[in-house]
């Protein structure tokens, strides 16, 4: 299970994102049921990418975060029912807009998929909730 929380805390302003994530459950054998819920799984923690720069300056309560394009190439089946290391970057992360890039990776360390994906950062807040610039 992923700590978003301590994940952001960390504040070290790099521009990766490593992680693991799987489903929580045994999913039926259907390949695109697989592809589904990897791309549900890296949609939800992806956009963290593009942030990573970010966090020794101000991520605090209130930040909204949404995607705005997400594109996955697939390379060969993958089980999203067991556990797959996504390693992350980010070329570019500016203000309000990021973009993340990565590789996902099986357990035995075969490439499955290929990622790339924009977020939008908005509701920069201050410890004390006061609404801010976002970071250049």
């Amino acid at each position: 299970m992923l700590d978003a929380e301590r994940d952001l805390s960390d504040r070290s302003g790099a521009d990766a994102h490593r992680f693991w994530v799987r489903a929580l459950d045994r999913l039926p054998d259907d390949p695109v049921t697989h592809q589904a819920v990897l791309a549900y799984l890296l949609d939800y923690w992806f956009p963290l990418t593009s942030l990573m720069p970010d966090t020794n300056k101000m991520i605090e309560a209130g930040l909204f975060i949404a995607g705005l394009n997400h594109t996955i190439w697939f390379h060969r089946p993958v089980r999203a029912d067991e556990w797959q290391f996504v390693d992350a970057t980010t070329p570019s992360s500016n203000r309000d807009r990021g973009l993340a890039t990565g590789q996902v990776y099986a357990q035995g360390g075969a490439l499955v998929a290929t990622v790339a994906q924009e977020a939008l950062h908005r509701g920069w807040v201050d410890r004390d909730g006061v609404a801010v610039t976002p970071p250049t």
